[in-house]
């Protein structure tokens, strides 16, 4: 896994990078109308598979930002003799796996980019058939509005307000060079600090009684 900066991301394109990071990490319930559209229940089918299905579809040029060399377009599945599991594998002229992803590996592949990138895991589990084709309907409408909506940046307004935020050491010239996770990070952390320095102003004032906060809100570092 690599560690693209702000800079490298922006080159290779914002959009690019979001629709495949998001790609990589995505569950079965937000491709929901694709799959349904191939007759395939998004209900029924595991995320490991939908990564195996995923991977047909993102060549070495679309991952490289964040998988470098390696293609998954080559991969192929294959079973592990051992647990008999299902697994995709490169094998080099020999026959010998050069590159392995089970699902263990994928499970964390998946967690990681998610916590890189501070992407949520949202699986959607409907009560009955109505449920779920109405979530389909709901889906597809939301695709719809989507076509016709010009491409927002998510990054340029984060990092203005990072730079222009005081206590961060970077301005708009050093902060290209941060990787997406440390700058997500600082986000993160600025957010908690700029809470707690709002809640102590309010117990100060006593418009905010300290008896119902949560303490751990109030340790900033963690």
């Amino acid at each position: 896994m690599k560690q693209p900066t702000l800079d490298s991301i922006c080159e290779f394109g914002e959009q690019e990078y979001y629709g495949m990071a998001t790609s990589l990490c995505s569950s079965p319930s937000a491709y929901k109308v694709a799959l349904w559209d191939m007759g395939i229940d998004y209900t029924t089918i595991s995320d490991f598979d939908f990564f195996i299905m995923m991977t047909q579809n993102l060549p070495q040029s679309m991952t490289a930002p964040l998988l470098g060399d390696l293609d998954l377009t080559s991969l192929r599945v294959a079973i592990n003799d051992e647990t008999e599991e299902k697994m995709l594998c490169d094998a080099d002229e020999n026959g010998e796996p050069q590159v392995v992803i089970d699902r263990a590996i994928f499970m964390f592949l998946t967690d990681y980019l998610r916590k890189m990138h501070g992407f949520e895991k949202k699986v959607e589990i409907p009560a009955d058939e109505y449920t779920k084709k109405y979530l389909i309907d709901k889906e597809r409408k939301r695709i719809k509005r989507q076509r016709n909506t010009p491409f927002k940046s998510m990054l340029k307004p984060l990092i203005s307000s990072m730079v222009n935020q005081q206590g961060f050491k970077y301005d708009y010239d050093t902060v290209w060079d941060l990787s997406i996770s440390v700058f997500n990070e600082s986000i993160t952390k600025t957010q908690k600090f700029l809470h707690y320095m709002q809640t102590m102003q309010g117990c100060y004032s006593g418009s905010i009684s300290i008896e119902k906060i949560n303490m751990n809100e109030l340790n900033w570092l963690n």
